[in-house]
């Protein structure tokens, strides 16, 4: 019985994250503005979640990491070709974005051919998936202090986001996964609150200006 509840829980885990990413895209879709969320964020989120993904296969987690978690990636995806194409101005910044997320992207596929000949070293993907997934919402953080502004950040992506993560905790602890997987937990309910507060601190009333 455990166990099904445990499973239920991860396919709700996997719920809650591919649907988290929704409000976001469709806030960028409405605004045409995908610079809500700050280029490290994306990119670290990213390398989070590809790191996470070779983890997933490499030490052969439940069915449903192995379906759901490319959705998930793929959604990511959209999140930063958003942010490429709605960019208002093709500046510098936005050049070394560009470049930094194809060097990410060859760099961790080039990792993942290792990996496959290489599983012993899967744990030094899955720690580096969680470290990705706990800093890569720093960031977002400085720039919303910076800006005095949370507009184009969903609110909702990082309460769906949350409620994943702890679900993710709570079917770890059950089913005795590893250690990573239950750390996530706890990450994301300490920056869920950071978040709440800079949503009431600093309103989505207007648009910032970009440096």
């Amino acid at each position: 019985m455990k166990t099904l509840i445990a499973h239920l829980l991860i396919l709700g885990v996997w719920i809650f994250n591919i649907s988290s990413m929704i409000p976001q895209v469709l806030l960028n879709y409405r605004l045409k503005y995908g610079m809500g969320i700050s280029d490290q964020m994306l990119l670290l989120n990213l390398n989070g979640f590809l790191c996470g993904l070779f983890y997933i296969y490499a030490v052969d987690l439940p069915l449903t990491y192995k379906i759901l978690a490319p959705i998930s990636c793929t959604l990511l995806m959209i999140l930063i070709m958003q942010r490429i194409l709605y960019s208002p101005v093709k500046d510098a910044a936005h050049k070394r974005f560009v470049i930094c997320f194809a060097l990410n992207m060859f760099l961790l596929i080039l990792s993942a051919f290792y990996l496959y000949h290489h599983r012993a070293i899967a744990d030094v993907f899955g720690w580096a998936s969680l470290f990705s997934m706990t800093i890569y919402q720093i960031p977002q953080i400085v720039k919303i202090i910076e800006q005095r502004s949370t507009f184009g950040f969903s609110f909702s992506y990082v309460t769906l986001m949350t409620t994943s993560a702890v679900l993710e905790t709570i079917a770890g602890i059950i089913l005795g996964l590893p250690l990573i997987v239950k750390l996530n937990g706890v990450r994301a309910v300490a920056m869920y609150l950071i978040f709440a507060l800079l949503f009431m601190w600093y309103p989505p009333i207007k648009k910032p200006k970009e440096s």
